[in-house]
Protein backbone atom coordinates (compact mmCIF):
# COMPACT_ATOMS: atom_id res chain seq x y z
CA UNK A 1 0.00 0.00 0.00
CA UNK A 2 1.30 3.46 -0.90
CA UNK A 3 1.49 5.47 2.34
CA UNK A 4 3.26 8.54 0.94
CA UNK A 5 0.46 10.93 1.91
CA UNK A 6 -0.12 9.40 5.36
CA UNK A 7 3.61 9.64 6.15
CA UNK A 8 3.71 13.34 5.25
CA UNK A 9 6.15 12.74 2.38
CA UNK A 10 4.08 13.93 -0.58
CA UNK A 11 4.14 17.69 -0.08
CA UNK A 12 7.85 18.16 0.69
CA UNK A 13 9.18 15.60 -1.81
CA UNK A 14 6.99 16.27 -4.85
CA UNK A 15 8.93 19.32 -6.14
CA UNK A 16 12.25 17.42 -6.05
CA UNK A 17 14.00 14.83 -8.19
CA UNK A 18 15.36 12.47 -5.57
CA UNK A 19 18.60 10.65 -6.36
CA UNK A 20 20.66 9.75 -3.29
CA UNK A 21 18.14 8.83 -0.59
CA UNK A 22 18.78 7.28 2.81
CA UNK A 23 17.33 6.72 6.27
CA UNK A 24 19.46 7.83 9.22
CA UNK A 25 19.01 8.74 12.86
CA UNK A 26 20.16 12.38 12.88
CA UNK A 27 19.57 13.03 16.60
CA UNK A 28 20.20 9.49 17.92
CA UNK A 29 16.58 9.27 19.11
CA UNK A 30 16.04 5.73 17.89
CA UNK A 31 13.95 7.01 14.97
CA UNK A 32 15.04 6.97 11.33
CA UNK A 33 14.88 10.33 9.56
CA UNK A 34 15.21 10.74 5.78
CA UNK A 35 17.66 12.66 3.60
CA UNK A 36 17.39 13.14 -0.16
CA UNK A 37 20.08 14.52 -2.48
CA UNK A 38 18.19 16.23 -5.30
CA UNK A 39 19.02 17.38 -8.82
CA UNK A 40 16.78 17.69 -11.84
CA UNK A 41 17.21 15.86 -15.15
CA UNK A 42 15.26 18.41 -17.20
CA UNK A 43 14.75 22.15 -16.91
CA UNK A 44 11.56 23.55 -15.48
CA UNK A 45 9.52 26.49 -16.77
CA UNK A 46 11.24 28.86 -14.33
CA UNK A 47 14.77 28.12 -15.59
CA UNK A 48 16.70 31.12 -16.96
CA UNK A 49 18.04 30.68 -20.51
CA UNK A 50 21.43 32.08 -19.41
CA UNK A 51 21.84 29.68 -16.48
CA UNK A 52 24.74 27.29 -17.26
CA UNK A 53 23.51 24.80 -14.61
CA UNK A 54 19.70 24.90 -14.72
CA UNK A 55 19.20 21.54 -12.99
CA UNK A 56 19.93 22.63 -9.43
CA UNK A 57 17.64 21.70 -6.54
CA UNK A 58 17.92 21.96 -2.77
CA UNK A 59 18.47 18.79 -0.81
CA UNK A 60 15.81 17.62 1.60
CA UNK A 61 15.88 16.58 5.28
CA UNK A 62 12.75 15.09 6.84
CA UNK A 63 12.44 14.44 10.58
CA UNK A 64 10.66 11.34 11.83
CA UNK A 65 7.92 12.44 14.25
CA UNK A 66 7.39 8.98 15.70
CA UNK A 67 5.29 5.88 14.99
CA UNK A 68 2.20 6.76 12.99
CA UNK A 69 2.97 10.50 12.95
CA UNK A 70 4.88 10.74 9.68
CA UNK A 71 7.69 13.10 8.74
CA UNK A 72 8.27 16.85 8.97
CA UNK A 73 10.34 18.93 6.55
CA UNK A 74 13.16 20.47 8.64
CA UNK A 75 15.45 21.44 5.74
CA UNK A 76 15.20 25.18 6.40
CA UNK A 77 16.17 24.71 10.06
CA UNK A 78 19.04 22.28 9.44
CA UNK A 79 21.76 24.89 8.85
CA UNK A 80 23.49 26.66 5.99
CA UNK A 81 24.86 23.40 4.53
CA UNK A 82 21.40 22.73 3.10
CA UNK A 83 21.02 26.21 1.58
CA UNK A 84 22.99 25.25 -1.54
CA UNK A 85 21.17 24.67 -4.82
CA UNK A 86 23.21 21.94 -6.51
CA UNK A 87 22.66 19.16 -9.01
CA UNK A 88 22.69 16.46 -6.33
CA UNK A 89 23.27 12.84 -7.21
CA UNK A 90 24.93 10.40 -4.77
CA UNK A 91 24.53 10.57 -0.99
CA UNK A 92 26.87 8.49 1.19
CA UNK A 93 25.91 7.87 4.84
CA UNK A 94 28.28 7.08 7.71
CA UNK A 95 30.04 8.37 10.81
CA UNK A 96 33.00 10.12 9.19
CA UNK A 97 34.60 11.50 12.36
CA UNK A 98 33.62 8.62 14.70
CA UNK A 99 31.69 10.83 17.12
CA UNK A 100 28.48 8.80 17.10
CA UNK A 101 26.61 11.03 14.67
CA UNK A 102 25.79 9.93 11.12
CA UNK A 103 27.27 12.29 8.51
CA UNK A 104 26.44 12.64 4.80
CA UNK A 105 28.67 13.09 1.76
CA UNK A 106 26.84 14.45 -1.30
CA UNK A 107 28.28 14.45 -4.82
CA UNK A 108 27.02 16.88 -7.45
CA UNK A 109 27.10 17.17 -11.22
CA UNK A 110 29.16 20.20 -12.31
CA UNK A 111 29.91 21.06 -8.71
CA UNK A 112 31.92 20.14 -5.63
CA UNK A 113 31.23 17.24 -3.32
CA UNK A 114 29.87 18.47 0.01
CA UNK A 115 30.52 16.78 3.35
CA UNK A 116 27.65 17.46 5.75
CA UNK A 117 28.94 16.87 9.28
CA UNK A 118 26.34 16.09 11.89
CA UNK A 119 26.61 18.86 14.48
CA UNK A 120 23.13 18.40 15.92
CA UNK A 121 23.21 19.62 19.56
CA UNK A 122 22.12 17.38 22.40
CA UNK A 123 22.20 14.14 20.43
CA UNK A 124 21.15 11.01 22.28
CA UNK A 125 23.32 8.08 23.28
CA UNK A 126 24.47 5.63 20.62
CA UNK A 127 26.19 2.39 19.76
CA UNK A 128 28.27 1.88 16.59
CA UNK A 129 29.12 -1.72 15.73
CA UNK A 130 31.82 -2.96 13.36
CA UNK A 131 31.33 -6.59 12.37
CA UNK A 132 34.26 -8.88 11.59
CA UNK A 133 33.43 -12.15 9.89
CA UNK A 134 35.37 -15.39 10.38
CA UNK A 135 33.39 -18.07 8.55
CA UNK A 136 31.29 -15.35 6.91
CA UNK A 137 32.69 -12.57 4.71
CA UNK A 138 35.20 -10.22 6.34
CA UNK A 139 32.81 -7.26 6.85
CA UNK A 140 29.82 -9.33 7.86
CA UNK A 141 27.71 -8.14 4.93
CA UNK A 142 24.30 -9.79 4.99
CA UNK A 143 24.23 -10.18 8.77
CA UNK A 144 21.28 -9.02 10.82
CA UNK A 145 21.99 -7.19 14.08
CA UNK A 146 19.36 -7.00 16.79
CA UNK A 147 19.57 -4.66 19.76
CA UNK A 148 17.46 -5.87 22.68
CA UNK A 149 16.48 -3.23 25.23
CA UNK A 150 16.11 -3.74 28.97
CA UNK A 151 12.31 -3.71 28.62
CA UNK A 152 12.47 -6.61 26.14
CA UNK A 153 11.67 -4.56 23.02
CA UNK A 154 14.14 -4.68 20.17
CA UNK A 155 15.22 -3.06 16.91
CA UNK A 156 16.98 -4.74 14.02
CA UNK A 157 19.42 -3.55 11.35
CA UNK A 158 20.84 -5.26 8.28
CA UNK A 159 24.58 -4.99 7.57
CA UNK A 160 24.92 -3.59 4.06
CA UNK A 161 27.01 -1.08 2.15
CA UNK A 162 24.49 -0.26 -0.55
CA UNK A 163 21.18 1.56 -0.27
CA UNK A 164 21.56 4.83 -2.15
CA UNK A 165 22.39 5.99 -5.69
CA UNK A 166 25.90 4.97 -6.91
CA UNK A 167 27.34 4.74 -3.41
CA UNK A 168 28.94 2.42 -0.89
CA UNK A 169 27.92 3.46 2.62
CA UNK A 170 29.61 2.92 5.97
CA UNK A 171 28.95 -0.79 6.72
CA UNK A 172 29.06 -0.25 10.48
CA UNK A 173 25.72 -0.57 12.26
CA UNK A 174 24.48 2.53 14.10
CA UNK A 175 21.83 2.54 16.82
CA UNK A 176 20.52 5.77 18.32
CA UNK A 177 19.44 5.21 21.93
CA UNK A 178 17.96 8.52 23.08
CA UNK A 179 18.24 8.76 26.87
CA UNK A 180 18.94 5.03 27.30
CA UNK A 181 22.29 4.36 29.00
CA UNK A 182 22.42 0.56 28.78
CA UNK A 183 21.02 -2.27 26.67
CA UNK A 184 20.22 -5.90 27.46
CA UNK A 185 22.23 -7.48 24.63
CA UNK A 186 23.26 -7.42 20.98
CA UNK A 187 22.56 -10.43 18.76
CA UNK A 188 24.20 -11.00 15.37
CA UNK A 189 22.95 -13.61 12.93
CA UNK A 190 25.76 -14.21 10.46
CA UNK A 191 25.31 -15.17 6.80
CA UNK A 192 27.29 -18.38 7.41
CA UNK A 193 24.51 -19.51 9.74
CA UNK A 194 25.62 -18.90 13.33
CA UNK A 195 24.25 -16.48 15.91
CA UNK A 196 26.32 -14.69 18.57
CA UNK A 197 25.08 -12.68 21.55
CA UNK A 198 26.92 -10.05 23.60
CA UNK A 199 25.76 -8.61 26.92
CA UNK A 200 26.67 -5.19 28.35
CA UNK A 201 27.93 -3.65 25.10
CA UNK A 202 29.44 -0.24 25.86
CA UNK A 203 27.30 2.84 25.17
CA UNK A 204 28.69 5.83 23.23
CA UNK A 205 31.50 3.66 21.88
CA UNK A 206 32.54 1.95 18.65
CA UNK A 207 32.71 -1.80 19.28
CA UNK A 208 34.04 -4.59 17.06
CA UNK A 209 32.09 -7.86 17.18
CA UNK A 210 33.96 -10.86 15.79
CA UNK A 211 32.07 -13.87 14.52
CA UNK A 212 32.24 -16.73 17.00
CA UNK A 213 33.42 -14.61 19.96
CA UNK A 214 30.01 -14.13 21.56
CA UNK A 215 27.74 -16.43 23.51
CA UNK A 216 25.09 -18.56 21.84
CA UNK A 217 21.94 -16.57 21.14
CA UNK A 218 18.98 -17.37 23.41
CA UNK A 219 16.07 -19.18 21.74
CA UNK A 220 13.62 -16.88 20.01
CA UNK A 221 10.25 -16.56 21.67
CA UNK A 222 7.40 -18.37 19.96
CA UNK A 223 4.75 -16.04 21.43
Amino acid sequence: MDSTVQAGLLQPSLPHTGFGVGLLDIENRGLLDMFSANGAVRTGPAARPDDPYPYGERNLLLRNLGPGKGFQDVTAAAGSALDYVDVGRAAVFGDVNNDGGIDILVTNNNGPARLLLNTTPNRGHWILLRLEGARSNRSGYGSTVQLVRKDGTSVQRWVRGDGSYLTANDPRVHFGLGNTTEVERIEVRWPAGGCDSWNQVAIDRITTLREGSGQACPPRSTK
